[in-house]
């Protein structure tokens, strides 16, 4: 996860440490009368800390099964709880101090103004609650205690996906880093089930709980967190490590599968089986299952479940079609404005705060009047939970409009804010999905078309259009996405810029046929559509916003898996991937089609670069186009390698047009500067080898004369004259830059380090190909035609 770094605290073993009286935090004894109390105390104890993938923490003793916890209607001055580890720990804020290292300052989301705190300075001081935040008293350091690098380095050498033995009701799964999984799981009936997930990317966990109850009899538990039936996992670059834990009981009187974990109903007749590809089967993925059985004995063709309670199936593949499900990598050349935000470059956020920080999020909410009841309150509820983390994590808001009324709020990001505008408006009139869009997606393209080529263009955010609807639309919302993706292909916006999600929110007839039909669109994938599973509760709406794809991986997955050929009347070749070709002429002039594949353009340009003197221009490979690629261009199409020796020969080529400009005359040395005082001041030291030469006389510097006391001792006319007749027999003047070049060997067309190309003999401006017989020489020139 990328937000594991030193601004949360990582999963591990720590002691806490208070900063005002210096003293750790353990677990006191109250005569067994509760679970005891959180109490300072000299001596160190080991607290297991875990990091949550919704930035929350779980913290437990490492030697008593407790965690904290808060008391019933918590007020300041009140002492903190410790309750058995059980299914719901209470989970935690810890949140680094502004301007501070290994400062912290821990709450409780549900009591943000209550902070721990201990106001004593001796052992046995009870952990209170306080609202003085800003006090010592409430400040806490971690100490780590534990180093589990043998463990971690274990993990990253991990090649298959593998599991550990069964310990208990516990199976550990390691998944190596380019691997993506599928998780699901049965109930056989007779009994209630509940199966743990909990999955460990860089010491970050998330949590997930399959459940499913006494009339759930050979048919898939769900999810309790979301009601999906499968627990999907993208390929990471990290390993991940996946903790199974199996509860069932067959006890009537229970009836709630969450309970179990309390309740202690462990599954204690685990059995494992593995299947992986076949060494002869080549033509697919690599790919390994897992069939984890809860009870009974292995099934017959007679009988599929002889006293099973539930199946997990883990199904596990690599990642061999070249896609990457979570980095959208870099656009490729010539099909995007240079200068864009990096962030659209950049993997999903994986946490509510980076999401609301890093991107333009536009609610849309459907307040037609078939959103009246249930769904509108399941609505109000994910929008306030989503403005609540903006508020704790100081992130940025979001946008909110709806598609009747004209109410609409900007930057939303506290709670009050949200059910301000929220409550001012009732459900009424009709599904306009697509004139709101056309809306929103106009003033987003303006503010990008304006933008272009300006620096301005890189403080755009993505756009995240997020329509919360129920219904199939009452007009044409297709019309307007076709127009928008249009308008982003002429102006070579990024893939990423602009994206829109529609969430179904109910099951209407009809509806959720006509938002999957959005989807259809050949060129970008911009348009993401969530059907309606369950209520759409505030995690539910949280998974939703960081699940979906970059509409640039959606585009790609769309080419792999649908590819359309195209012949290329350069290299011939007539199967080749229309992704393989530029979606955009060579240049913005040009009036054709792409012609060329993006291969034979590369070696167009290299062909054209290298074998000519003026290299600042190449022609355009489709005749009869007389358009010329310049430097922007040559710099989308070519390859990185050809594209270096090309900026490099163009500086020089800028450079030389400079009189102040001049080389240094160190041999090893191949750096120039300008020297604007040159006729003051003719010294000129280099500023990378600090060689010093004379300006005037392009020679190295005359220690201890001046120019003309130099001029003064040159009295030998005959050597001086003999040494001019030598220079001039063993080089040539060049046109442009007036250096001298030696020729050594080779033949007569020569290349001065400023890159003017000209004949030898004499002197005219010419190319490489036009050496001999051309009609550009002199005419007193023998190679002249």
């Amino acid at each position: 996860m990328s937000f594991a770094t030193d601004l949360f605290l990582p999963s591990g073993t720590y002691d806490l440490i208070n900063e005002a009286n210096q003293q750790s935090v353990t677990c006191s004894d109250n005569q067994g009368h509760d679970y005891g109390r959180l109490t300072a105390s000299g001596a160190g104890s080991k607290w297991s800390i875990t990091l949550l993938s919704e930035k929350k923490w779980i913290i437990q003793s490492s030697a008593e099964n407790v965690s904290p916890a808060l008391p019933p209607d918590p007020e300041e001055g009140d002492d903190l709880l410790l309750q058995p580890y059980q299914r719901q720990p209470h989970l935690w804020v810890i949140k680094r101090r502004k301007n501070s290292s290994n400062s912290y300052i821990i709450y409780s989301p549900k009591q943000p103004d209550l902070f721990w705190s201990i106001p004593g300075v001796s052992d046995g001081s009870q952990v209170t609650l306080s609202r003085g935040g800003n006090e010592m008293s409430s400040w806490w350091s971690f100490r780590k205690i534990e180093d589990e690098s043998d463990l971690q380095q274990e993990i990253l050498s991990v090649e298959r996906p593998i599991h550990s033995a069964i310990v208990e009701n516990k199976v550990t799964l390691v998944i190596p880093a380019g691997w993506r999984i599928s998780i699901s799981a049965i109930s056989f009936g007779e009994c209630l089930n509940l199966i743990r997930i909990n999955r460990v990317v860089n010491r970050v966990m998330e949590k997930q709980s399959f459940i499913s109850g006494w009339d759930t009899t050979e048919q898939p538990m769900v999810i309790h967190e979301n009601g999906m039936n499968a627990y999907a996992a993208p390929a990471h670059a990290e390993p991940s490590v996946f903790v199974f834990e199996f509860f069932h009981s067959k006890n009537k009187r229970t009836r709630d599968p969450l309970s179990l974990a309390e309740r202690g109903d462990h599954s204690l007749n685990l059995r494992i089986t593995t299947a992986e590809r076949s060494n002869g089967v080549k033509d697919i993925p690599d790919h390994q299952t897992f069939w984890v059985f809860d009870g009974g004995i292995p099934p017959t063709s007679s009988n599929s479940s002889p006293g099973n309670n539930a199946l997990l199936i883990v199904q596990s593949m690599k990642d061999d079609d070249g896609i990457d499900y979570v980095d959208p990598g870099n656009p490729a050349p010539g099909t995007t404005n240079p200068g864009f935000n990096d962030v659209l470059d950049m993997p999903r956020p994986d946490s509510i705060d980076a999401y609301l920080s890093n991107y333009d999020i536009i609610f849309i909410i459907d307040d037609s009047s078939s959103m009246r009841g249930a769904r509108w309150a399941e609505v109000r509820r994910a929008l306030l939970q989503l403005s609540k983390e903006a508020m704790q994590y100081d992130a940025d808001g979001m946008d909110v409009v709806f598609l009747n009324s004209k109410m609409h709020k900007e930057s939303i990001a506290d709670p009050a804010e949200m059910l301000a505008i929220f409550d001012m408006v009732q459900p009424r009139g009709w599904t306009y999905t697509g004139a709101k869009l056309k809306v929103i997606l106009d003033r987003a393209l303006k503010r990008l078309d304006d933008a272009v080529g300006t620096p301005g263009y890189a403080d755009i955010k993505p756009v995240d259009i997020v329509v919360l609807t129920d219904g199939a639309p009452t007009d044409d919302p297709a019309a307007v996405i076709a127009e928008a993706i249009e308008r982003l292909e002429m102006g070579k916006h990024h893939l990423n810029a602009v994206g829109i999600q529609f969430v179904q929110i109910g099951d209407e007839d009809g509806a959720r046929e006509a938002l999957t039909s959005l989807m259809n669109c050949p060129i970008r994938k911009m348009v993401d559509t969530i059907p309606y599973t369950q209520a759409l509760t505030p995690q539910r709406l949280s998974e939703i916003l960081l699940g979906t794809l970059h509409p640039s991986i959606r585009t790609a997955i769309e080419q792999k898996t649908s590819v359309a050929l195209r012949s290329c009347p350069i290299c011939c070749s007539d199967d080749i991937p229309e992704y393989d070709f530029p979606r955009f002429p060579p240049t913005s002039r040009c009036q054709h089609k792409p012609l060329a594949c993006r291969d034979c353009l590369a070696q167009h340009l290299e062909a054209q670069l290298f074998s000519q003197a003026v290299v600042l221009e190449v022609n355009c490979l489709n005749h009869p186009c007389s358009e010329k690629l310049g430097y922007d261009e040559i710099k989308q199409w070519a390859t990185p390698e050809c594209f270096n020796r090309y900026n490099s020969v163009a500086i020089r080529q800028r450079l030389a047009e400079d009189p102040n400009f001049v080389w240094c005359l160190n041999v090893k040395c191949d750096h120039g500067q300008t020297h604007p005082l040159a006729h003051t001041s003719p010294i000129v030291q280099c500023s990378w080898c600090f060689k010093k030469s004379c300006f005037t006389h392009q020679l190295p510097w005359h220690e201890g004369l001046t120019c003309a006391q130099f001029d003064a001792v040159r009295t030998d006319a005959a050597d001086q004259e003999e040494a001019k007749r030598l220079i001039d027999s063993t080089t040539q003047t060049c046109t442009k830059c007036k250096q001298k070049i030696e020729r050594s060997a080779g033949c007569d067309y020569m290349t001065c380090r400023c890159g003017h190309g000209f004949c030898w003999r004499c002197g005219a401006t010419i190319t490489h190909d036009e050496i001999h017989g051309s009609t550009n020489h002199l005419p007193t020139c023998p190679l002249r035609r």
